[in-house]
């Protein structure tokens, strides 16, 4: 199931992050607008477009939201990679995105003083 609503929502967001999903959006902006004209944007017309905007929105929240989630991973996966490797920063840092606000700000700091050490040591030579 996983494996499915992988291969299926990175299909979609590849698909509709494309100039065609764009010009077709835009195709159907035009439709619906010239369907309004020669309707009068009857209520019907109104309630029809605003259910099926509603229900394509919701849906493409999850799928991108989901694209986004691996994505993330992935980013995280090779940040966690090449801090492990780093030999004067925390080791604490790898996974750091699990730690609590107050923690993250502490590394932070720890991390902005030894770069500053750093920066000074290489100016001084």
């Amino acid at each position: 199931m996983n494996e499915r609503f992988r291969i299926l929502s990175s299909r979609l967001t590849y698909a509709l992050g494309s100039p065609w999903s764009i010009i077709l959006a835009v195709s159907l902006v035009l439709a619906w607008t010239v369907g309004g004209l020669v309707g009068g944007f009857s209520e019907l017309w109104l309630l029809l477009i605003n259910t099926v905007s509603t229900i394509v929105t919701f849906v493409m929240v999850f799928i991108i939201q989901g694209s986004t989630n691996r994505s993330d991973k992935a980013i995280q996966l090779k940040l966690d990679a090449l801090i492990a490797h780093l030999d004067d920063v925390p080791s604490e840092i790898v996974g750091a995105e699990d730690l609590s606000e107050e923690r993250v700000d502490e590394l932070t700091e720890q991390v902005k003083r030894r770069i500053a050490d750093d920066r000074r040591d290489d100016a001084r030579g």
